[in-house]
């Protein structure tokens, strides 16, 4: 792959790259579960409340509203949409690169009820009253709208695990992240794709796996200074057919749920394949090697993954 990267001369590094396109690199806020998260935090499907403090999943969203409901007491809420803020609860469980207007909610604005919503949400005493407080003098509000960002990637992520489907996400709207994602900030919409798409590329998936911090079995985890020493295609330099070309695979693909990581490996699934391909090609592998080169690529990277996957199991016993 080294040896790939650098005969092309396309390849930068990260950091380099967030110069070039005026980007930088964030990791969101810790430490919110004392201001009442878990209270203000909307799932929107059942499917992805993994944990006991996901209390709200919403139910309906209308053009002014939307309704929650409390998913152990049934207790549901009618909440203005201007209450609400676009939000990651957790990368798990997400299966498209493209989540504009299919994102979790937080509120993050007071409403009419929110005094029984927050009573509603059975969190402790502590943090219903700084909930209530902080959305009340606009604290709140300002925290969410200052950690927001259209791309997001993962920072702590179990790459073996079923539900982990994609390394990076871009909504068209500001979202904010209550789990391990860095804030990515690109304010050019195709540079924001084309770097989602890189992330999620496996030529990317190779680096996460090489290059992890040593956390436990399949979990990755990266500081900011090594994030900016990874290699990423220079699309400040390529010309606009090639970057039409790349882009092609976010609008035909970027809602279509994908399975986990592993299975797209081991499968060679066709999106995680066309992308690939194209990437390669672009970084001058010959149209004839491409099968053959991602063949063995898709070898080794499920032979880690696999290595991983056994650690975490042996670990869990």
């Amino acid at each position: 792959m080294l040896k790939i990267f650098e005969k092309s001369g396309k390849i930068i590094k990260l950091g380099d790259y967030f110069k070039k396109i005026d980007g930088e690199l964030h990791e969101s806020p810790r430490g919110i579960k004392k201001y009442g998260y878990y209270g203000l935090s909307i799932i929107r499907s059942e499917e992805r409340a993994l944990k006991k403090h996901d209390i709200w999943i919403l139910k309906e969203k209308e053009r002014n509203f939307i309704t929650v409901e409390n998913r152990f007491t049934k207790i549901q809420h009618k909440i203005p949409i201007k209450s609400v803020f676009p939000n990651i609860r957790r990368y798990a469980g997400l299966k498209t690169i493209d989540i504009s207007d299919n994102t979790d909610y937080v509120v993050f604005k007071p409403f009419k009820g929110i005094e029984k919503f927050l009573e509603d949400s059975e969190i402790n005493e502590e943090e219903r009253i700084e909930a209530l407080t902080r959305v009340r003098n606009g604290f709140w509000s300002k925290m969410v709208e200052e950690n927001s960002s259209k791309v997001a990637m993962i920072y702590r992520a179990n790459l073996t695990a079923d539900m982990t489907h994609n390394l990076a996400f871009y909504s068209d709207s500001e979202m904010f992240f209550g789990g391990s994602f860095w804030r990515v900030l690109i304010d050019d919409v195709k540079q924001a794709k084309l770097f989602t798409l890189w992330i999620n590329s496996t030529l990317n998936l190779f680096q996460f796996i090489v290059e992890r911090k040593e956390t436990e079995g399949g979990w990755v985890w990266f500081d900011d200074y090594v994030l900016r020493e990874f290699s990423i295609l220079d699309f400040t330099e390529l010309p606009n057919n090639e970057i039409e070309e790349i882009l092609s695979i976010f609008e035909k693909y970027g809602k279509t749920p994908v399975p986990s990581i592993l299975t797209q490996i081991e499968q060679g699934h066709p999106v995680r394949k066309e992308l690939d391909s194209i990437l390669l090609r672009i970084l001058g592998v010959n149209e004839n090697e491409i099968n053959s080169f991602l063949g063995k690529l898709y070898g080794v990277v499920s032979n880690e993954l696999r290595k991983l996957k056994k650690v975490m199991k042996g670990r869990s016993r």
